[in-house]
């Protein structure tokens, strides 16, 4: 008669001698054979292996010998194969089976079958259906109060029930397990709370679920659902002020700050997006977190992420709320934390670069930076490189009326101060939208000037007006003003705004509107012309 060695575990060979414990002696021919279990194997094998943790590697715990075990440390190769024989052994022969076997639906037959009828009606259309108070009231025929009453008591019951009935173990060791799955609160939809719940409920027949759903976030937390949350205390979990106490001057969060102060907190770390979206009401951009302001205080915290200049368009459509680019470019040029560096794009002033300040007034430094005179090219070529602007745009501004061109080289004229008015300069031809006479403008009503946009106009417009370089004027008409003027730092004046008037008149895009203008009163009269003339 052999010994009994099971299929599952075969045991480890250790010094020519067959799954013995230590000390035992070779089995001779008339002794009767030693029959052990596949149980006896094992641990006579995890008592060696215990042994030789103790004596040559100190440890004293559990941990020590799976620390011993895990670890890169050099160990004996017969000790190796013992402890990769060790971990083919199946646990369900450690166990009572029928604590594995358990059947939670028995428990949830056992549990239902005490409780009245109705009770559970009432629950279930309370607690999984969400009808209210008078309906399941109109249902049974009771009153409101009535089902207020039997659904507290059967919820104490039911509650009651799974806490102390010994059947219910472990479906409370499932609620443990739901707890650390779902943490400080978990969105409902969200695919990691879907595969909690699923293994929490794993096993349960379907006419049990709903009430095993409800005892299961009981049990756990109790969980409140709230909007799309499960919450352990919605306060907690809606709370912001730790989160914005990680906030930057320049209303920056660092995500990785966010995320710890939430998981410290109790937040599972796969559901921190979610939250950002339902509680933090602050939008994620890269790595850092943008809290609500303005949309001037946006574009900063836009700027710190991108770590480089950028256009109001881009800054804009990052901050993604639909503003006016246009509209935001003038308030960030206004605002003293921002710079314009060329012509499009901005920055923060503390990157320290260079402010652009306009074709006029950088020819007008350089000029000066270079004794009162430089060359057409140096100056071109300087501005071109440090703000990208094109070239025939500085040969165009060398020209206007407080600069003196003489041949290739230009001067300031009559001194260093940009402000200051001069004579006038040559007449620079507009664009073909004008046809002027004295003190009149044929305009023709385009896209720009319905949006309000200013325009350059012929400098004849300002000589019938007696309007110098440096100059300007505000003619009157019954709803408004229109500006009319020269400054000494274009070659060329402005027209400004139109959109009132053409509008007080009743002109429409494609109209062609003749403006007459009077110098000695100071109005403006507009009319719509024929489109033949």
């Amino acid at each position: 008669m052999g010994r009994e060695v099971r299929p599952g575990y075969q045991g480890a060979r250790m010094d020519g001698q067959v799954n013995r414990f230590p000390g035992q002696g070779r089995m001779t021919g008339t002794e009767a054979p030693v029959v052990r279990s596949e149980v006896d194997f094992f641990l006579s094998d995890l008592q060696l292996l215990i042994a030789w943790a103790i004596r040559e590697r100190g440890a004293g715990q559990i941990g020590d010998l799976l620390d011993s075990m895990s670890g890169t440390d050099s160990r004996p190769a017969e000790l190796d194969h013992l402890w990769r024989t060790l971990r083919t052994f199946e646990l369900r022969s450690l166990v009572d089976l029928s604590e594995v076997d358990a059947d939670l639906n028995r428990s949830f037959d056992d549990l239902l079958a005490v409780v009245e009828p109705r009770r559970i009606t009432l629950f279930k259309q309370r607690k999984h259906e969400g009808r209210t108070l008078e309906q399941v009231g109109r249902n049974l025929g009771v009153t409101r109060e009535r089902v207020r009453q039997l659904e507290k008591e059967t919820e104490r019951f039911f509650e009651h029930a799974v806490q102390v009935r010994t059947n219910f173990r472990w479906f409370r060791i499932r609620a443990q397990d739901l707890r650390a799955k779902l943490g400080l609160g978990a969105p409902v939809g969200h695919a990691a709370t879907l595969d909690a719940m699923e293994s929490a409920l794993r096993g349960l027949h379907s006419g049990h679920r709903w009430l095993a759903r409800i005892l299961l976030l009981e049990c756990a937390g109790p969980y409140q659902t709230k909007g799309d949350w499960f919450a352990l205390n919605w306060s907690e979990l809606t709370d912001r002020s730790d989160v914005l106490a990680c906030m930057d001057a320049n209303s920056l969060t660092p995500v990785s700050a966010a995320r710890q102060v939430l998981v410290q907190r109790g937040l599972r770390p796969e559901f921190f997006d979610a939250w950002l979206l339902s509680h933090g009401r602050m939008r994620r951009i890269g790595t850092h977190l943008v809290d609500s302001g303005n949309v001037v205080d946006k574009c900063a915290a836009m700027l710190v992420v991108l770590q480089r200049p950028a256009t109001a368009v881009e800054l804009v459509e990052m901050v993604g709320e639909g503003h006016n680019s246009t509209g935001v470019r003038y308030r960030l040029m206004e605002d003293p934390r921002f710079v314009r560096v060329n012509k499009t794009e901005l920055a923060l002033k503390t990157w320290g670069m260079d402010e652009y300040e306009g074709i006029t007034q950088e020819i007008w430094k350089y000029i000066l930076a270079a004794g009162g005179e430089a060359t057409v090219a140096d100056i071109a070529t300087s501005i071109v490189n440090r703000f990208g602007v094109k070239r025939t745009s500085v040969a165009l501004y060398v020209q206007a009326p407080m600069f003196e061109l003489q041949g290739r080289r230009v001067r300031i004229k009559g001194g260093p101060g940009p402000d200051k008015p001069h004579p006038e300069g040559e007449g620079v031809p507009a664009p073909g939208l004008f046809d002027v006479r004295r003190g009149q403008v044929n305009l023709f009503v385009d896209a720009e000037a319905v949006r309000g946009s200013g325009r350059p106009c012929n400098v004849e417009l300002c000589h019938a007006l007696g309007i110098e370089p440096g100059q300007h004027r505000r003619f009157r008409f019954a709803a408004g003003s229109v500006h009319v003027g020269w400054p000494a730092t274009s070659p060329y004046p402005n027209l400004g705004s139109v959109r009132e008037l053409i509008r007080h008149i009743g002109a429409s895009l494609g109209d062609r509107v003749l403006l007459e203008f009077d110098s000695s009163t100071g109005k403006v009269e507009a009319s719509i012309q024929p489109t033949d003339q």
